[in-house]
């Protein structure tokens, strides 16, 4: 990012911030100009709509599993229903929120019994070093639809990441949509600049991500 405002010759400055406990409200309220979401509820998109413009940028229709280095759930044929047999580690929202964990919405919608690990520490912020601390040393174990995780599990020396198969993958996704990550704006007209950065955010996502 910090190239391509460089090569623009633009008066402008941004900051990144991985961490809001609503984005939606930080870019309504003008503490945030764009944001990013992964989101498959499209009643939760038609809820949002009156207030932001959601451009859809990628589909996200792979999944990361994510467990320690040692984990026992290596050792056996690695199935959306062996997933559950551990404590899970979700980012994403309950089953019963308007956003929720594709995965924990399939054992609802199947009677797939699962267990919550971060029960009260649930939130829209993908972090990576607080996924590791979860994970590191222990059972649990984590499902995320971002290849970014992927490509940093190098940072991650003591967890394995692997893409879930397509066989399971379709299974999770039989009956469930797959989330879209979306752009997000408040709506009206733009100012140039964030006009360009959200140009520049859309060619840089669909290019990064898988």
């Amino acid at each position: 990012m910090k190239n391509a405002i460089k090569e623009s010759h633009l008066d402008l400055k941004f900051s990144v911030s991985p961490n809001s406990d609503n984005l939606i409200t930080d870019i309504i309220e003008n503490r945030i100009d764009i944001g990013l979401i992964s989101e498959s509820n499209h009643e939760y998109l038609k809820q949002i709509d009156t207030h932001v413009d959601a451009v859809a940028l990628k589909r996200l229709s792979h999944l990361y599993l994510v467990c320690d280095l040692h984990h026992p759930l290596l050792k056996q044929e690695i199935t959306l229903e062996s997933i559950a047999q551990y404590p899970y580690v979700s980012i994403l929202g309950k089953p019963e929120q308007a956003t929720s964990d594709p995965f924990l919405l399939y054992c609802s919608q199947h009677q797939l019994a699962y267990r919550l690990k971060n029960e009260d520490l649930i939130n829209h912020n993908f972090n990576i070093e607080a996924l590791n601390q979860h994970i590191t040393d222990t059972d649990a174990v984590a499902l995320l639809p971002f290849s970014k995780i992927y490509d940093h599990s190098n940072q991650m020396p003591n967890l394995h990441v692997c893409r879930l198969s397509e066989i399971e993958t379709e299974r999770l996704y039989l009956s469930i949509h797959s989330p879209t990550l979306y752009l997000v704006t408040k709506k009206g007209p733009l100012s140039s600049n964030i006009s360009w950065l959200v140009d520049t955010v859309g060619h840089i996502v669909n290019r990064s991500i898988h």
